[in-house]
């Protein structure tokens, strides 16, 4: 009896490491698994970024937080809230670990599909990972409010290929401020 238990923990298992690693939406090298609705306006006015760096894992440059500073009204819950992402930055050498490491975030996380952590963004020389288990990107309604728009500000910096990390935030197309 036990012997069957274990072989039916290891196939879902197996198969949730696989569906994580291969139900994962790839755009320009950046992938964030979803298959509901996703929010996009190129709106970016409403939205933040905080660098703190120093953050000392896996040899990570530091976070960047992306937050939405007007609250949206999520129709089902009738309350104001506002998506925001944290994203641990990492040098591009570090990408084989990086991505293992999103695999095991994605199929450890109890969130529903638009909230799990795990996505990934490149920019350049740099690697970004959403190094929480669950995010808050997706209201009540399952829409998406925040990947998509990161990746448009990240696509929107003009040297994506400068190697300094502090010189692609100078060039970021929102403002700087104090995450609340």
């Amino acid at each position: 009896m036990s012997i069957k238990i274990i072989m039916v923990l290891l196939l879902v298992c197996g198969w949730n490491i696989v569906h994580a690693q291969s139900s994962g939406e790839i755009s320009q090298g950046n992938y964030f698994r979803s298959t509901q609705e996703t929010y996009f306006n190129k709106t970016i006015k409403p939205w933040r970024y905080q660098f703190t760096p120093g953050i000392d894992s896996l040899g990570a440059l530091g976070q960047i937080i992306f937050w939405r500073t007007e609250g949206i009204l999520d129709p089902f819950a009738k309350a104001y809230w506002n998506p925001a992402i944290a994203l641990t930055v990492y040098p591009q050498s570090s990408i084989e670990a990086v991505e293992a490491l999103s695999r095991s975030i994605y199929a450890g996380s109890t969130c529903d599909s638009l909230n799990k952590g795990g996505s990934v963004f490149r920019i350049g020389q740099f690697v970004l990972l959403s190094h929480t288990s669950c995010v808050q990107c997706a209201s009540a309604a399952n829409i998406d409010y925040c990947k998509k728009i990161v990746q448009h500000i990240l696509e929107a910096i003009p040297d994506k290929t400068n190697p300094d990390w502090k010189a692609i935030l100078k060039q970021l197309v929102i403002d700087k401020a104090r995450f609340k």
